[in-house]
């Protein structure tokens, strides 16, 4: 498999650990290949030497000197031409997709996601070359679960505790006439409490593969840990944990 990394990800798999380290121990058993450029090693060579990331290097036993060596033996280092006409926004990302198809990469391998607004560059880019699927989460969940994942993560916590019980209330007569039966508000109002403790898997996971050369994705998941933990506090939904019985864990297939 061929691959165009993104210069984040590079970094993040060169001074830390989590989901960007895994790939990086892929490439050098070699059953995936880099594909790189002149002006993405350049810029991994900026980035690498901002001063933001003296501190790690100090408590590694990597310099900047090995990490870069590394990634120029590990990459194989073409000089695309440029694209036939500009596909995102920024020209840069133009020459991550250039590159991609003049090494005939199977992926490109980045930390940045579909969005929306003038930093929408994925979208027009994956569609002008192939396909686009773009998801989060298959999974079901108790009645109130979107609205505790909502509440949880997503909204200051004074804003939450002061409209919270109105939401459900409102949510749970939406129910009743809709002709749901034998379903109390104050079990709703459990649920909600036992969907908020469980959401908070999110920050939680969040903080365990986050991208840390992502100032903005740290901060998001410090946001949403605080405000997890906040609802959890308020709403004493770890008294939901007593109730559960233990449960064997689910075997890992061989």
């Amino acid at each position: 498999m061929r691959a165009v990394i993104d210069t984040n990800v590079l970094v993040a798999a060169l001074l830390w650990r989590g989901p960007p380290h895994a790939l990086l121990e892929q490439l050098r058993a070699g059953t995936v290949s880099m594909v790189s450029s002149p002006a993405l090693l350049a810029e991994l060579v900026d980035v690498l030497g901002r001063a933001k990331f003296d501190a790690i290097l100090a408590k590694t036993s990597t310099s900047r000197e090995r990490s870069l060596a590394e990634v120029r033996q590990l990459a194989e280092v073409i000089e695309p031409p440029p694209l036939p006409k500009p596909v995102c926004r920024d020209p840069d990302d133009d020459q991550v997709l250039a590159l991609a198809i003049a090494a005939k990469a199977d992926l490109i391998v980045t930390t940045g996601g579909v969005s929306v607004g003038e930093e929408d560059h994925l979208k027009p880019a994956a569609r002008a070359e192939g396909e686009l699927d773009d998801w989060q989460i298959a999974m079901k969940g108790r009645g109130p679960y979107d609205i505790a994942y909502f509440m949880s993560q997503s909204v200051e916590p004074a804003i939450r505790a002061a409209n919270e019980e109105a939401i459900l209330k409102d949510y749970h007569r939406a129910l009743v006439d809709g002709g749901v039966k034998d379903y109390s508000f104050d079990q709703c109002w459990d649920d909600y409490r036992a969907s908020t403790m469980g959401c908070l898997n999110y920050p939680v996971t969040a903080g365990g593969s986050i991208d840390l050369a992502n100032e903005r994705g740290l901060e998001l998941a410090t946001k949403m840990l605080d405000r997890s933990l906040s609802a959890i506090m308020d709403l004493k939904a770890y008294e939901v944990l007593d109730r559960f019985e233990d449960a064997p864990l689910p075997q890992i297939p061989s």
